[in-house]
């Protein structure tokens, strides 16, 4: 007789985000889900649909030893989604913030994974690590994309040195997925006082954000919808496919096309995306 399996899943706070959708998606397998966040109270969806809901910051150790006490030795699957984002100049980024970025990004998933390593090691597990194509240069998304880059590169090196245990180790790059982080993108969230941002910056947000926010309307129109992401990496949970994989819209183009792209074109298409090419009208 199979027994049941047992998820945990971080980053589920808001009811569309990805986390969520990837909670219900394993509960319509039949999979026990231990669904955690930061806001017990954001989960009170999960929790009426039969997920075990309980807060976990994964910055904070004394919440991850109780998380492990109440999942207890049996983990099938573990699911790093919880991140923090913040889009600024790199000149004006508050270092102590990156820091931050750091902490939440790279630093409390591998904190999980290794308080978890043993329960994985003895059920043959999985652990999907979900990352981003940010980490491609986007320009504004320096401090989130460089904490995604660390985590992806932790994520191939585990990968490596987990397999011989009998672990599974899946990193997502996720492209456009309409989850609570695209639809709560704010240009230039910055906490630098304005006297002491980059002059060559400070100048160009009004002119910027506006574009910005209207280019974010457009492409949240064609993002895929959290709940077929979410369907999509289990089922390659599930099937064991490839041990990285690109899930949402225009996913294909940092599969199969960019690596192909010369630095200068790279640059080009960032910018352009960006339109950095307004900064140079500016200071002109």
């Amino acid at each position: 007789m199979e027994h049941t399996k047992v998820a945990l899943i971080t980053g589920c706070s808001d009811p569309t985000s990805l986390g969520a959708a990837l909670a219900l998606d394993l509960l319509s397998r039949n999979w026990k889900v231990f669904a955690t966040a930061i806001n017990v109270d954001s989960m009170s969806a999960l929790d009426k649909a039969g997920c075990t809901v309980f807060p976990l910051d994964v910055t904070d150790e004394s919440q991850i030893q109780e998380a492990a006490q109440i999942i207890g030795n049996k983990l099938d699957l573990l699911i790093n989604n919880a991140a923090v984002e913040g889009l600024s100049p790199l000149l004006d980024t508050d270092l102590r913030r990156l820091q931050d970025m750091f902490q939440v990004n790279v630093f409390g998933p591998l904190r999980l994974i290794q308080s978890f390593a043993d329960a994985l090691i003895d059920s043959r597990g999985c652990i999907v690590n979900i990352g981003s194509v940010g980490i491609y240069g986007l320009p504004f998304h320096g401090a989130y994309a460089s904490s995604k880059a660390a985590f992806q590169t932790i994520s191939d090196v585990l990968r490596r040195e987990t397999a011989p245990m009998g672990i599974h180790v899946i990193t997502v790059e996720l492209a456009m997925v309409m989850t609570a982080m695209l639809r709560g993108e704010n240009p230039f969230d910055l906490q630098v006082p304005e006297s002491l941002r980059s002059p060559h910056f400070a100048r160009w947000y009004s002119t910027i954000a506006p574009r910005y926010r209207s280019d974010l309307v457009e492409r949240s129109k064609k993002a895929m919808p959290a709940s077929t992401a979410a369907q999509q990496i289990i089922d390659h949970i599930e099937k064991e496919g490839n041990k990285k994989i690109w899930i949402g819209t225009m996913a294909w183009i940092f599969r199969w096309l960019w690596p192909f792209l010369s630095t200068a074109r790279q640059d080009q298409i960032n910018n352009d995306l960006l339109h950095v090419h307004l900064l140079k009208t500016k200071v002109d």
